[in-house]
């Protein structure tokens, strides 16, 4: 499943976009693509569908929170070792990837909570707690993990979705880049919540 082998992933992902930035600031120029030898990563933005930085950002910032919390309720509340893994696995991975939006939401000079978050993310984070408040209120054990299931992959496809749009038209690179290496880990949660 996940391991440490996996931390290096995550640090190729940060130095990738600490790259990034670095010949961002220094060039001044849109950043349609990357240094030589990455022309697979480039990416054409009036070819995608353009999408805000600051609401993609905000949306994964709460998305992480949400899950943060989903994963902390599936510890305390799982009635069985499949149920608790996958609780500390949604907790460890959506923790390093909330550390990678705020790294990039900094580089790009985005506020990921207060006034600066638009009525749409606002709505996006108050079903997100809507739906934990469900999960937190089922009574059996059988409840609570089919309306598990069902959540965990309405919201993962949900993510994937974002992220998926995010790697073909954000203006950024380095969101772009956010996107492609997080995809791996929200659709190893999805595939594990299926299994649930």
């Amino acid at each position: 499943m996940y391991s440490m082998k996996s931390l290096p992933k995550y640090c190729a992902g940060f130095l990738m976009m600490g790259l990034c930035w670095t010949a961002q600031a220094h060039e001044g120029t849109p950043h349609d693509t990357l240094a030589a030898g990455s022309d697979q990563l480039a990416l054409e933005v009036d070819e995608a569908e353009a999408i805000g930085s600051a609401e993609v950002l905000q949306k994964i910032h709460a998305n992480n929170l949400a899950e943060i919390d989903m994963g902390q309720m599936i510890m305390d509340r799982g009635n069985s070792e499949d149920l608790r893994k996958y609780g500390r696995i949604l907790v460890r991975d959506h923790l390093i990837m909330d550390g990678m939006v705020n790294i990039v939401a900094k580089g790009l000079g985005v506020e990921l909570d207060g006034a600066s978050v638009n009525d749409d993310v606002a709505g996006f984070k108050e079903s997100l707690i809507e739906m934990n408040e469900m999960l937190a209120a089922t009574t059996s054990d059988e409840e609570f993990r089919a309306m598990l299931r069902a959540m965990a992959i309405e919201s993962h496809q949900a993510a994937l979705d974002l992220l998926r749009r995010a790697e073909k038209g954000a203006p950024d690179l380095s969101l772009r880049l956010l996107a492609k290496t997080s995809d791996p880990v929200i659709s190893r949660h999805l595939q594990l919540a299926k299994e649930i």
